[in-house]
């Protein structure tokens, strides 16, 4: 249960954070100005980094919290986890 728990949430984390990067280098390309012709590759890379990360952020953290506390919960027939 706890491994297809983590699948799912991982195959939503990575679909997230690929897809906001993609589409955040995408808008990036089109709205920075070419001023910043020699930085736009930097900008472009920071900014939809920080988008990706951020959103798909919102995913992960609550899995990761739910499968941490699911691994440590009183389980009976396990002396390691009894206490």
């Amino acid at each position: 249960m706890i491994i297809h728990f983590l699948f799912t949430f991982l195959i939503i984390f990575l679909a997230t954070l690929y897809l906001t990067l993609e589409y955040t280098q995408e808008l990036c390309k089109k709205y920075l100005p070419s001023s910043l012709a020699q930085e736009n590759a930097f900008w472009t890379g920071f900014l939809s980094g920080a988008a990706a990360e951020s959103t798909s952020a919102l995913f992960y953290v609550p899995s990761d919290l739910i499968a941490q506390r699911l691994q440590v919960q009183n389980t009976k027939g396990f002396a390691h986890n009894c206490r």
